[in-house]
């Protein structure tokens, strides 16, 4: 006989795969929606996976740090059901996508709903409390807007010997890491009431207040400048805070993004170009280049890379057909289609994030497929979006928020020609209407920063605005 229990997803969307830990479907399911499961949970690569009508998806972590589905099969259907305002703020209507009452409810507001009043209309899904009706989420879980709230019981007790003690230097402020994804609370609880502020990413770096150091719910916790976060578990088996440099394997990332001299693969990693030496007419630096000075906040630099060059430009503005090699070894991502003529490759190489845009007549691929340095991605687009200037952005990500210098990971084999083909340091002849001294790099009595190819600073994904530009002041701006 197969069991069947209903769960309800809490923390989506959540992916669908073909087995536990298997094959991406593609398929999601929505934040909010309710699932019939079959048989009993599978665990498997630290997750304890369900079987549903579409597939296998993970219910939570075995740590239970991380949970996604909810089992609701014992809770009875006109049982109180309780949702917390997730949003800044939420309307209340007179029906379920009917006019608005003039009513708000507040973050972190806790309504109680009518268990029997759930109604989909308008392309969300609608409950029904004391003061009308309010959205918990779109039908197709993307937006959320209230989050079902379930008390849980305290963990139980660890025996003296099960407990692990945090080092006696752990007092006072100071600078520690994430070991893995680590969430921010409101409070020192695992209680889905103790409500989460953000998730913090593997490798984030941050001061921690040692001396506020508390136990709850069998986890050590601290608190710092963005809320507290369990250190580790008291049994030590799960860790997400340490001391930089004792997790093998994880580049510190500090406020400036990652160290140069922690960046993994630096020096190695890339071993082609992304367009041969021959095919190059024309080339741009990242960073601090003449182009984000002159012409950035026209291609929206200023939004998404600190109004500085993201990557590197490899130009052929004379001919069709000029291929771009994928120069890493990785894995297949997928491609994306801004504009007409202009598609975006993406791979991946374990932290790092590889983007090839201003592209056309991009290969096929099947996700996660295997590339290597020679294979061809597509080609440069020519003479459509770029009004003649032709080019394949290469950029590459650490991390998600940050943006690094593509350079710091090309073998010396091929930067040295790269840099003899265009010397950084050749006098400026095209943008005579700027006082700077150079081709490729803005510099002048005021600006000194950033005027050499590696010289050039992390980037902060959709960061604040720095560089000559913005630090020199808006006379400068041209």
């Amino acid at each position: 006989m197969v069991v069947e229990r209903k769960y309800k997803v809490v923390d989506g969307p959540v992916g669908v795969r073909a087995d536990p830990d298997g094959q991406r479907t593609g398929d999601q399911l929505a934040h909010g929606a309710e699932i019939t499961v079959f048989g009993e949970p599978v665990a498997k690569n630290g997750y304890l996976w369900v079987q549903h009508s579409r597939g296998w998806t993970a219910a939570r972590s075995s740590d239970d740090d991380e949970v996604y589905l909810l089992d609701i099969t014992d809770r009875p259907a006109d049982a109180p059901r309780t949702f917390r305002v997730w949003a800044q703020s939420i309307s209340v209507r007179a029906a379920p996508n009917g006019s608005r009452t003039g009513l708000k409810l507040f973050r972190p507001m806790e309504i109680k709903v009518n268990p029997a009043s759930r109604t989909e209309a308008g392309g969300y899904v609608w409950w029904q409390h004391d003061k009308g009706w309010s959205a918990e989420c779109s039908t197709n879980g993307r937006e959320i807007f209230l989050h079902e709230v379930f008390d849980v019981p305290a963990a139980a007790a660890l025996s003296p010997a099960q407990r692990v003690a945090l080092p006696d230097t752990f007092r006072g402020k100071r600078v520690l890491q994430c070991a893995q994804p680590t969430k921010v609370r409101a409070q020192p609880s695992t209680n889905p009431r103790g409500f989460i502020i953000i998730q913090l990413k593997r490798g984030r770096a941050l001061e921690v207040d040692l001396d506020t150091l508390t136990e709850a719910d069998g986890y050590y916790w601290a608190r710092h400048e963005l809320g507290w976060s369990a250190i580790m578990s008291v049994d030590g088996k799960t860790v997400f805070l340490a001391e930089p440099g004792t997790i093998p394997g994880l580049t510190y990332i500090g406020p400036d993004g990652p160290r140069v001299e922690d960046l993994p693969g630096r020096g190695a990693l890339v071993t082609r170009l992304p367009v041969d030496l021959n095919d190059i007419q024309w080339f741009q630096y990242y960073g601090n280049n003449m182009w984000a000075f002159t012409q950035g906040r026209q291609y929206g630099y200023d939004r998404y890379s600190q109004a500085l060059h993201g990557g590197l430009d490899f130009g052929n503005s004379l001919r069709r057909g000029v291929k771009v090699y994928a120069g890493i070894t990785g894995e297949y991502i997928k491609t994306e289609y801004p504009s007409k003529n202009n598609a975006r490759v993406i791979v991946k190489n374990g932290d790092y994030t590889f983007i090839y845009q201003h592209i056309t007549n991009a290969r096929p691929f099947a996700p996660r497929q295997a590339i290597t340095p020679d294979t061809v991605l597509a080609e440069i687009e020519h003479h459509t979006i770029n009004s003649g200037w032709d080019h394949a952005h290469f950029e590459v990500r650490f991390g998600d928020e940050w943006i690094i210098n593509p350079l710091l990971l090309l073998t010396d084999e091929i930067f040295q020609p790269l840099l003899q083909r265009f010397p950084p340091g050749k006098p400026n002849s095209n943008y005579q209407q700027t006082d700077s001294t150079l081709n490729f790099f803005y510099q002048s009595a005021r600006w000194n920063r950033w005027t050499s190819p590696l010289d050039q600073p992390m980037i902060k994904l959709n960061g604040p605005c720095r560089g000559p530009r913005y630090e020199l002041g808006e006379a400068q701006d041209v």
